[in-house]
């Protein structure tokens, strides 16, 4: 389910992409593998880190503030963001609505709350990654927006074009694998985006946890 609601999130852009709903979906099959790649390549590394921890340790600062002034429209609500040059940001309004849908979709969890802020660090910091120079023990992180992009044209001049919203969805990726979620990210996301944009609450009716 977590591949329907990556393809409907792409689809659900503003941009629009020459490409068939299978070649879509094969791109974001593969950018939810690129993200849990990431993730269990780190795991392996720091078993016992949080998302947070892990950010620290990189040089990249997780604050906290009460809610984003970014926010452009019903499906644009900020959660979180990674900031160039500030670090990951954590924005109490979108915590508390991803802990809300957390105890909806997950009821017999006790600690929805760092569960929630874990979930959020841990996209940011996939977004993070790509911003850091691989060496040590970071890994390579390939932009997977360009890598999983198609072939486009110029002045009849080829070029690799990019799909960016691949990049939310592999982070999805990453932080479902990183936080051992029990439901993947990317249905959190609709749960909360359907709260607030009517196409993610009509995409959800028969998508709704126990369908």
């Amino acid at each position: 389910m977590d591949l329907e609601a990556g393809l409907f999130l792409v689809r659900s852009s503003p941009r629009s992409y020459p490409l068939s709903d299978e070649a879509l979906a094969e791109r974001v099959a593969a950018a939810l593998e690129a993200g849990a790649r990431a993730a269990a390549t780190l795991r392996r590394r720091r078993p016992e880190a949080t998302a947070e921890e892990l950010a620290r340790e990189l040089g990249v600062p997780v604050t906290e503030s009460t809610s984003s002034g970014s926010a452009t429209g019903a499906s644009r609500v900020r959660l979180a963001d990674f900031l160039a040059g500030r670090g990951i940001v954590v924005y109490r309004e979108g915590l508390e609505r991803v802990a809300a849908a957390l105890r909806e979709m997950l009821p017999d969890e006790r600690e929805i709350d760092v569960v929630a802020r874990e979930l959020l660090v841990a996209h940011e910091l996939f977004h993070a990654l790509s911003h850091l120079r691989p060496g040590g023990e970071l890994p390579a992180l390939p932009r997977v927006s360009r890598q999983l992009g198609y072939t486009a044209r110029f002045l009849g001049i080829p070029f690799r074009a990019a799909i960016p919203e691949l990049e939310e969805v592999a982070a999805h990726g990453f932080s479902t694998a990183w936080t051992r979620l029990a439901v993947p990210a990317l249905l959190v996301h609709a749960h909360v985006a359907a709260r607030y944009d009517p196409r993610w609450a009509e995409w959800g009716r028969p998508h709704g946890p126990g369908q």
